[in-house]
């Protein structure tokens, strides 16, 4: 596919974007083995990072596999085979995973974080491994939110775009500057739909069909045209 996205090229990327942001969004469970899954619900959502999966059902959380950073949310960092429950809570909406942190929101609006954290990844202002799921801030107004390798990307209910974590090469879309433990926002739009971020490189979807994207861009991965970096989101054409 050329890396100048016309017409047709940008509806389909859209089209790429919004699959691999619903498929990304998944949540999780607690210290109890996973129910057999011919007595219960099937899960609802699910999400898989470098070396770990999380899973949602009837809004509890579940985890397995590779848990060295604490990704798994079991509040130690014994890997698993088997799913376990993540927590007591059982109002999880949506997950997304990377190569060793987590991300969830629950219904209420809150967003929690946890896992490798040496750039900032799980947004609660600190630089060290989060082994159980922490909330980040204080608000309750996040919609959805994106793990990339390392850094985080959420959108709030009023539109607005927030990232933290790592910013090589710009990933984080805020200009120059080092890694952010907290969320910050990405310029002052207002009408921003989804995320979805990469190794170390954004891509955003505004309410008027246009597709945004920042952070590194080696080869073309952003979509402008250039093999050039941006630091700020530049619309894809």
């Amino acid at each position: 596919m050329s890396c100048i996205l016309r017409n047709q090229n940008t509806s389909l990327m859209r089209s790429l974007l919004l699959a691999t942001i619903l498929f990304s969004q998944v949540p999780f469970a607690s210290s109890q083995a996973l129910p057999d899954p011919q007595k219960t619900a099937a899960a609802e959502k699910i999400s898989g990072g470098g070396n770990h999966s999380l899973f949602i059902r009837d809004g509890t959380l579940w985890a397995s596999g590779y848990n060295v950073y604490g990704q798994l949310g079991t509040g130690n960092n014994l890997n698993t085979a088997t799913p376990i429950r993540v927590g007591n809570a059982s109002d999880y909406v949506s997950v997304s995973t990377c190569s060793g942190t987590s991300l969830a929101l629950r219904a209420d609006g809150t967003l929690w974080g946890w896992g490798f954290n040496n750039h900032g990844e799980t947004g609660n202002g600190s630089r060290t491994a989060q082994p159980a799921p922490l909330r980040i801030g204080k608000e309750a107004n996040w919609t959805m939110a994106a793990c990339g390798q390392h850094h985080s990307l959420a959108i709030k209910s009023d539109g607005t775009l927030w990232a933290w974590g790592s910013n090589s090469n710009g990933c984080l879309g805020i200009g120059p500057g080092g890694n952010k433990s907290t969320p910050q926002q990405v310029g002052n739009a207002r009408d921003w739909i989804a995320v979805s971020a990469g190794m170390a490189h954004s891509l955003a979807l505004k309410s008027d069909g246009s597709i945004w994207s920042w952070g590194s861009n080696s080869y073309g991965e952003l979509g402008i045209g250039t093999t050039e970096g941006q630091r700020a989101p530049v619309r894809v054409k």
